[in-house]
């Protein structure tokens, strides 16, 4: 994803005042969604409920 400057110059180019608008035309990197999936798999971890050791 661009950094904010980049897409307040963007919105300006398309005539976009809400910047949510300008961010239909972009896309996460490929470290955005590698921390994206990290996230997601250590809140899946964290729901697991360990068994019982008896």
């Amino acid at each position: 994803m661009v950094n904010p400057a980049d897409l307040r110059n963007l919105a300006a180019l398309l005539g976009h005042s809400n910047l949510n608008t300008v961010m239909i035309y972009t896309e996460p990197t490929t470290e955005e969604l590698a921390a994206r999936v990290e996230r997601i798999e250590l809140s899946q971890k964290q729901l697991v409920v360990a068994p019982d050791a008896q």
